[in-house]
């Protein structure tokens, strides 16, 4: 079942659990305040106020998000993406933030992003990634997970590194938990260019 914008931002993304599981996570290991940052897949923009303004770009495809998103977040700037084309210039972000999005991606779109998330990185740019994970020894909250969550490609940790390493990037795992019923991943990735 979809959600509406606002009832998404009540239920999944409340301004607590938003510091929590994300904002906490992220600065914890990166410090982002002055870089200039694409959120994809921001549904409401949730992450938003974790930036100035004039350093942040939220991207959706979901137009009922991105009008919600700038309706909530008044002087950020948000966009829809079609196409799976990113309406950002080439070598202009420093880095990505991916909040769970991509396990409602399949492979076959995912590697046409790789390929935009690479175009449209600075050098020494990353995608920070944070995603529902099936874990091994953690049956209860993957079942819950393939059962409750919209995501269809809720991937293991191998998964989303190697579809990430077979398309040019190098990746960092971060941090492996449990939230609530769902198991999260936390990794960087930093296209590997050639010398």
């Amino acid at each position: 079942m979809e959600l509406s914008p606002g009832i998404y931002r009540r239920l999944v993304r409340p301004r607590t659990l938003t510091k929590i599981y994300i904002e906490n996570i992220i600065n914890n290991s990166f410090d982002l305040r002055d870089k200039k940052v694409l959120d994809f897949g921001c549904g409401v923009g949730a992450i938003s106020n974790m930036f100035l303004p004039q350093n942040y770009l939220g991207i959706d495809s979901d137009v009922r998000r991105v009008d919600y998103a700038r309706k909530l977040n008044q002087g950020y700037n948000f966009k829809v993406i079609s196409e799976n084309k990113l309406p950002v210039e080439d070598n202009s972000v420093e880095s990505i933030i991916i909040v769970a999005v991509l396990h409602h991606i399949p492979s076959e779109t995912l590697i046409d992003y790789l390929q935009e998330f690479k175009r449209v990185l600075k050098l020494d740019g990353n995608v920070l990634v944070i995603e529902p994970c099936l874990f091994e020894n953690s049956s209860v909250n993957n079942w819950f997970m393939e059962c409750f969550d919209n995501g269809k490609y809720i991937r293991t940790e191998d998964d989303y590194i190697t579809l990430f390493e077979d398309h040019g990037f190098k990746t960092s795992l971060l941090n492996k938990y449990k939230k609530i019923f769902y198991n999260e991943i936390f990794f960087s990735a930093m296209p590997v260019t050639a010398n």
